[in-house]
């Protein structure tokens, strides 16, 4: 009889899980990730059916907002100030930015606040804890596609030139998910200690926005030399301008001095830019993904 309990008891504990901190600053079960795909994938289709279900125009939103914004930077911007867009038609140049950019603003605005609004989930059964800000900023890639085609639509209008340098425009979109899955992680974690950060992201979005869209890299003085590069800090910019670049650099008409003589023509691909923009992307998923790793054992205690 205290045999056949013992085997009961070995039986059982074949179904015990273990559950303990990550150690390490940048240590990532891949196993465990992939046993929980589908919740992953469950969370990114229930962000998109939420946004789009009982709304009066569902899908149209990803084109309304950067298309008002766009309207709303060709008259400040281009017509008022004048400020130069590369030779490029001022709407495709701005809605060009504005796509991009509602989408890595979009993505960070819902990610950094999706910890602390999920509270019952969190504190109720165990997952991987970084599929929750990084659901959001998977699930608003719909967004840009569906902006994209509207972006197609105003090149062909537009009569805007393209080459095979379109190829580079999903490196461009990784460059900004990467940015946006590293903020988010730093910002979803802080909110979920200090719960006034929620005041100080759209204001800190709304700064980030005018140094990324409205001035280009090509309109910095060349006067300042290698000083020029420290607009590749900021990897929203870089990506931006790369994504420009991708699209329609074949039309852009850029003004360079060679021995004395001005000449036009496009720009060449900023690899030096584009490496530094790199660079401080990955730095800064590196601080926003460790933060979050470091902070990841208490969410259910605090929040």
């Amino acid at each position: 009889m205290l045999g056949n309990d013992k085997n009961k008891m070995d039986s059982a504990k074949g179904f015990v899980r273990i559950i303990q901190p990550p150690r390490g600053w940048l240590n990532i079960d891949y196993r465990e990730m992939w046993q929980f795909r589908d919740l992953f994938t469950t969370l990114i289709w229930r962000d998109i059916k939420v946004k789009y279900t009982q709304s009066l125009l569902g899908a149209l939103w990803a084109l309304i907002v950067p298309l008002v914004q766009m309207v709303i930077f060709v008259i400040i911007f281009g017509r008022l100030a004048k400020l130069p867009t590369d030779g490029i038609q001022y709407p495709v140049y701005y809605f060009s930015g504005l796509i991009l950019w509602t989408y890595f603003a979009n993505s960070v605005n819902m990610a950094s606040l999706s910890l602390a609004s999920e509270r019952n989930f969190l504190t109720k059964i165990y997952f991987p804890r970084m599929f929750i800000p990084s659901s959001h900023c998977f699930g608003t890639l719909i967004d840009f596609s569906i902006a994209s085609v509207l972006l197609a639509g105003l090149m062909i209008f537009y009569h805007t030139p393209v080459d095979a340098s379109l190829l580079l425009v999903p490196l461009m979109v990784i460059v900004t998910l990467i940015a946006s899955l590293g903020v988010s992680f730093a910002f979803s974690a802080l909110n979920v200690k200090f719960r006034d950060i929620r005041f100080a992201l759209p204001f800190i979005i709304q700064i980030w926005q005018y140094g990324s869209i409205i001035f280009p890299y090509n309109s910095i003085p060349e006067s300042w030399g290698n000083w020029r590069y420290l607009y590749g800090l900021n990897p929203i910019g870089v990506a931006i301008e790369g994504f420009r670049w991708s699209l329609f650099h074949t039309g852009m008409t850029v003004r360079t001095v060679v021995d004395g003589v001005v000449r036009k023509g496009p720009p060449d691909f900023p690899f030096l830019l584009f490496g530094i923009g790199i660079a401080s992307t990955l730095i800064i998923f590196l601080i926003g993904f460790s933060y979050f790793r470091k902070m990841e054992d208490a969410f259910a205690d605090i929040v």
